[in-house]
């Protein structure tokens, strides 16, 4: 492995261009001695995003899309360029984390070290910077039959463990590193989840590769949580439905939920067949606008195994 490996820093802009300026400017700022690339897609923002961000940034690649990709398809642009540029890595990166000098450089250290896997950081939230809100769960040989995502959401960092890297069944999204070579031979993430749930579906299915997935201590992050759902009520729908339906996908194709076992553990019987009558009877009822229309709908979609886009952040602004 190379001791000076060549990143591609990827980032996804959607709407709130000061928060990707920004992080661009704070990854100029604080990343040092390592030979990187920062490539940000703009994701048909229906705004002058891509023309605020090209103008402010400097040094860097941009690349406008023509439709909302979400989260994988629009990270996929950039790791298509590391691909083909012979880049050694891809750093996924929310553009609404606040960086420090340690962000990446304990990220590629622990690359070095334990070669091809999955790391990610440690996020704190940006009001406590010393409070925890992702730690990492626990390990599939600890938990091999449940999802323990967090465990130490709300705790201080120093009640972290003190082991400076440490296996867990899938880091978090906003800052993971991985190796182009993984890339190469297992492919990147599905975009068919559209939102939410992309990268730990990512991490099951490659550590049936042997792939693992670590977090690192020593790096990180403040993640400002769902920024751009921040803008309107009306989005925060949207998270509700593709969280709920992306959630329940995963713990069918991994946990072996079955179809009653969704309805059971979200909502009574009864309430599920009350949405399913009143989806498919009434045009005016699939306009509602309320959230638990909207869970029910990801969690009606999961079990009919709907995926993708089926609903268009950007007429909710």
């Amino acid at each position: 492995m190379k001791d000076n490996p060549r990143i591609v820093i990827s980032l996804v802009n959607w709407y709130r261009y000061e928060d990707t300026i920004q992080c661009i400017r704070e990854i100029q700022q604080n990343i040092e001695n390592i030979e990187y690339t920062i490539s940000v897609v703009d994701n048909a923002s229906p705004n002058d995003s891509y023309e605020k961000i090209k103008c402010e940034c400097s040094n860097i690649r941009i690349v406008k899309s023509n439709e909302n990709l979400g989260y994988a398809g629009g990270h996929l642009v950039n790791v298509e360029y590391a691909i083909n540029n012979n880049y050694d890595a891809v750093w996924i990166l929310n553009s609404d984390i606040i960086l420090s000098r340690n962000s990446l450089a304990p990220l590629i250290s622990a690359w070095q070290e334990n070669g091809n896997h999955i790391y990610g950081s440690i996020t704190v939230t940006e009001e406590e910077p010393n409070v925890v809100d992702f730690g990492g769960g626990l390990s599939w040989t600890d938990s091999p039959n449940e999802f323990v995502y967090n465990l130490y959401s709300g705790k201080k960092l120093e009640d972290l463990p003190t082991v400076k890297i440490r296996e867990v069944q899938s880091v978090e999204g906003c800052s993971m590193l991985i190796p182009i070579e993984v890339i190469r031979q297992y492919g990147f993430m599905k975009t068919d989840f559209f939102l939410y749930g992309e990268e730990n579906d990512y991490c099951f299915r490659l550590y049936k590769y042997g792939i693992k997935s670590y977090v690192i201590t020593d790096s990180v992050v403040i993640h400002s949580s769902s920024a751009s759902f921040k803008l309107s009520t009306d989005i925060s729908w949207i998270m509700a439905y593709y969280r709920r339906r992306n959630y329940l996908r995963l713990m069918s194709l991994y946990f072996g939920w079955s179809r009653m076992r969704i309805f059971k553990e979200n909502n009574s019987i009864v309430s599920q067949i009350k949405f399913i009558l009143k989806y498919l009877l009434y045009p005016s009822f699939r306009k509602s606008k309320k959230i638990d229309y909207y869970r029910l709908k990801g969690t009606f979609h999961s079990v009919m195994k709907v995926k993708g886009k089926t609903i268009e952040p950007n007429n909710y602004i």
